[in-house]
């Protein structure tokens, strides 16, 4: 196996014609040892050893990140591991070069952004524990777009989630299972408190968690051939969707729905591009698939959370995500720069518990812009803008069905997260962020080696394994 002259990117084995690893112009040496291959030939039956090891904090934070802050630190101490790992492994053995995905720079960005917030602030201390939070999770988010490249080092990862929803449901069976059973009646104060009661803690980092799961679940039905791995990700699907209906989180319901969608829109529809045969068949599924989760929701015992937003007009008018919403454009009507610091809207006490404590937004569109004002905001939604259309350029390009597939359920989840993002905070969320930022070192990857073929016609995608 010789390198073809006057082309660095081109393999030539013997007897054979060239092909091609990669562009020429890819800035980056190998990501392979020459024990591993002196190229991407082939795609490897196995994640890369920094994708295992990236994985394993994924599978640190399900486990301890939100279960107890006594044990916190585990997946602290995980985040630390996979960090050294990068530094000899990536840069030492593998010779990569570090890299700036344009999403996990913008999320950086933020993060610098979010130092002015010292300038504003009415308490220093709070606003320094929530920044070192943040701080935390953008460090870990940007370690993990190092570790992640290949196809098989993303599909550990959502595999790693996957495989933890098994310990989660058992160690926290009982509690969950009283909050699945559950059939009060609405206005029923203690309803979401017995979803709270769960290994995670609260009923939304519950939720998400669950849809997460989910997703991850649908990765490993498309991502692998092992029949045994497929086993896992029905039985992920189902446990996720179990954790669901457990959490009472309209948060997770709106996951559920934005994701089956987005699943059909980008995914299953592209089943059905080479015949007519086929265009009925993905349409009858598609059908079958969102009357299915319509009718999850429906029968979830606290669907009830949503039918009053949908028929009570006071409900509505009551829903603190609304006014805080609009108290956030007040803030920003006046500190339109800087806004009021991280933390900075509980802190002036624009929100409140039922126990008149101060309260964040619940939404990351109203929390980022009444704590960085305007810049914080386009900073923070320029990632998710960002790698969005990352995504939809590669995917018009000529790349294999496997990534092309692998694109379709990044960007489904892509948007999951764009809806969680509505209705929940995830500035320093432990488990999305990270996930986002494995993703985008894949696209990055994809980019370096596809970015310079032309667009494909239109075909159909098969299957991701």
């Amino acid at each position: 196996m010789t390198r073809t002259p006057g082309n660095p990117a081109a393999i030539t084995q013997r007897g054979g014609a060239p092909y091609y690893y990669a562009p020429a112009a890819m800035p980056e040496p190998a990501l392979y040892t020459a024990a591993e291959g002196p190229a991407l030939a082939r795609e490897p039956v196995m994640p890369r050893l920094l994708g295992f090891i990236a994985s394993l904090y994924l599978a640190s934070v399900c486990f301890f990140s939100t279960a107890s802050e006594s044990v916190a630190w585990v997946a602290q101490a995980v985040a630390i591991g996979v960090a050294f790992a990068w530094l000899t492994i990536g840069l030492i053995i593998y010779g990569q070069g570090i890299t700036w995905t344009k999403p996990i720079t913008l999320y950086v960005g933020f993060l610098v952004w979010s130092l002015t917030g010292y300038i504003v602030t009415i308490h220093a201390e709070r606003f320094t524990l929530t920044l070192t939070t943040t701080a935390k999770v953008v460090l870990i988010t940007w370690v993990m777009s190092q570790c992640i490249r290949t196809r098989r080092d993303l599909l550990i990862c959502f595999f790693m989630v996957a495989l933890t929803s098994v310990v989660v449901i058992a160690l926290g069976a009982d509690e969950i299972k009283r909050s699945a059973t559950y059939r009060g009646d609405a206005g029923d104060s203690w309803a979401k408190d017995r979803a709270s009661a769960t290994l995670l803690g609260n009923a939304n980092d519950l939720g998400i968690y669950g849809v997460t799961v989910v997703i991850s679940g649908v990765f490993c039905l498309l991502g692998y051939r092992s029949v045994l791995v497929k086993g896992c990700g029905v039985l992920a699907c189902a446990g996720g969707m179990y954790l669901v209906a457990a959490s009472g989180s309209r948060t997770a319901m709106l996951g559920i729905a934005v994701g089956t969608v987005a699943l059909y829109y980008y995914h299953l529809r592209q089943l059905g591009t080479n015949s007519m045969a086929r265009k009925v068949a993905v349409f009858f599924i598609a059908i079958m698939l969102m009357a299915g989760a319509a009718y999850f929701i429906a029968k979830l015992p606290f669907f009830f959370r949503v039918r009053e937003m949908m028929t009570d007009r006071g409900a509505v008018e009551k829903e603190p995500r609304l006014i805080y919403f609009f108290r956030s454009l007040e803030v920003v009507a006046k500190n339109p720069i800087f806004g009021l610091g991280l933390n900075g809207f509980a802190m002036h006490r624009l929100g409140t518990n039922h126990r008149g404590e101060g309260q964040y937004t619940h939404s990351s569109i109203s929390e980022s812009l009444s704590a960085t004002g305007l810049i914080g905001f386009a900073l923070f939604y320029g990632v998710y803008f960002v790698l969005f259309m990352q995504i939809r350029r590669l995917r018009k390009l000529d790349i294999p069905p496997k990534d092309r597939a692998t694109l379709n359920m990044i960007m489904a989840y892509l948007l999951v997260v764009v809806a969680f993002s509505s209705v929940a905070v995830l500035f320093y969320h432990r488990l999305i962020c990270p996930l986002l930022g494995a993703c985008s070192g894949y696209v990055w990857y994809m980019e370096k080696m596809y970015g310079h073929r032309p667009a494909a016609a239109p075909q159909s995608v098969a299957a991701m394994s």
